[in-house]
């Protein structure tokens, strides 16, 4: 009789056990299928109330784990996570995966615990070792070397040097040293500046904010003026692909003939926001401001990219994309190579008068749509490189001209009128990375570029050298 009242009890139970299972199934496919479908938050807010009935369901409180951590919902993801893991103590997959998010928001420590109890279990695991190696490359203190040559058509050439140290000691203190010393080179004559800066970079993984901030000083190539540089900026992951950025810095200007035999300080704002998705569409859009304090001046810079999804083929990846810029300056700074009586001395109406952007370059008016290619491949297990290229597609802008006229006393003065003009700027990037152990890291660039105003090549040289120890497979 009691078997038999038993029996009946889990008949009718188990329709309703049945029932629970399928919904908790359901809601795990609905909230993957929003994942899938870029659906971040909505996934999250359907799992988090899933997590809240269902706490100990392995199964929901790893997907809500995940799910919170695209979301940007760090410290909540860190909190399902933890407990799931004391909850399941053998799971080592559950503990491999949460060492992913640990090791991606910055949180070395507790990462490369988890990692070491998982290569127990699977001491041959390339995820475990190439996460632990990822933990050791941010930790290490490094040095990075670089040389480079820039020639253009103003007609100017540059030798650069770089030196740059990096120590970590924890993610909210991670300083760096550089050192640079360009020397510049016009007809045969040369000057040099130097440029040295201390910053640091702060990580809070809980917010997915990086700070950063530098300061430092220029000697600028004429005499012995010198003045104070820096930078801050901040940068924000709101979801797991929207990132916004906002940047000050305070930098010489260096580019060209003119600001070489001046001191010319530019302050640069910047404020981005941008989608960075690998493997989908990519894009970002900014505005720009420069200020210049010798002259009270601003330039500003209106432009945004985008880039669609990769095509892959073997070990290459190529995309396609398009670009567009919009600049203008407050007051422009083309004037002429001569000064006015020589001009007039020698002055013939069918030869237009020349002239130079001293000491900075201003646009008017200048609009650049863009098409943009960029390749990467993989071709040796010790070397990539990515090709970048942009090519304009229209571009047009108010080119400046000088003339000679009479003012109202009837002396003759020097004017300077614009017209508009296309022009088919072009910028071909070339960077080839070679591992050569562990350590060592050789980069080499190329980059041409033709604008509106000159058009350079430069050739680069980088050693980049880490001092970490790299885990024994």
């Amino acid at each position: 009789m009691r078997l038999t009242l038993l029996a009946v009890i889990l008949l009718l139970l188990l329709p309703g056990f049945q029932s629970h299972s399928q919904t908790v199934s359901d809601t795990l496919n609905q909230a993957k299928k929003m994942r899938a479908e870029g659906k971040i938050h909505q996934a999250y807010s359907l799992l988090k109330e899933t997590y809240r009935h269902h706490p100990d369901d392995l199964n929901v409180a790893w997907l809500t784990a995940q799910t919170a951590f695209w979301a940007n919902r760090i410290v909540e993801s860190k909190r399902i996570y933890e407990k799931a893991v004391k909850a399941n103590p053998n799971n080592l997959y559950l503990k491999l995966d949460y060492a992913k998010m640990l090791v991606n928001s910055g949180n070395y420590k507790r990462g490369e615990d988890l990692l070491s109890q998982y290569i127990v279990y699977d001491p041959k695991s390339k995820d475990a070792y190439s996460l632990l190696d990822e933990i050791n490359l941010a930790r290490s203190p490094y040095l990075k070397l670089s040389v480079g040559y820039t020639s253009d058509d103003q007609i100017m050439q540059t030798l650069s040097t770089r030196l740059e140290m990096g120590f970590y000691f924890s993610s909210l203190f991670s300083l760096h040293y550089n050192l640079q010393a360009p020397v510049f080179i016009r007809n045969g004559k040369t000057s040099n500046a130097l440029l040295m800066q201390v910053g640091n970079t702060t990580f809070i993984s809980n917010a997915s904010l990086k700070i950063g901030m530098d300061l430092g000083i220029v000697k600028f190539p004429f005499s012995s003026t010198s003045s104070l540089t820096g930078n801050v900026s901040l940068d924000k992951i709101f979801i797991r692909h929207l990132e916004m950025e906002v940047s000050a810095q305070r930098n010489p200007y260096f580019s060209t003939l003119s600001s070489i035999d001046t001191m010319v300080i530019q302050n640069h704002f910047t404020g981005s926001i941008g989608w960075n998705k690998v493997n989908s569409w990519n894009g970002k859009a900014a505005i720009e401001a420069f200020t210049y304090p010798s002259d009270h001046n601003l330039t500003i810079s209106a432009n945004g990219w985008i880039f669609a999804p990769p095509v892959k083929f073997s070990v290459f990846q190529i995309r396609f994309g398009y670009s567009y810029n919009y600049s203008d300056a407050k007051k422009n700074h083309y004037v002429a190579e001569r000064s006015l009586p020589e001009i007039i001395s020698s002055y013939n109406s069918n030869t237009s008068i020349a002239g130079v952007y001293n000491p900075y370059f201003t646009p008017e008016n200048q609009q650049v749509h863009s098409f943009l290619l960029s390749f990467n491949g993989h071709p040796l297990k010790w070397m990539d490189f990515r090709l970048n290229a942009s090519a304009g597609l229209y571009a047009t802008t108010n080119a400046p001209y000088l003339y000679l006229d009479k003012n109202a006393s009837d002396s003759i003065v020097l004017k300077t009128g614009f017209a508009q003009t296309r022009f088919y700027p072009v910028t071909v990037e070339l960077q080839i990375l070679m591992k050569l152990s562990e350590r060592f890291r050789l980069q080499a660039d190329y980059t041409f570029r033709s604008t509106y105003f000159y058009t350079s090549n430069y050739a680069g040289l980088g050693l980049n050298i880490h001092f970490g120890n790299g885990k024994k497979r």
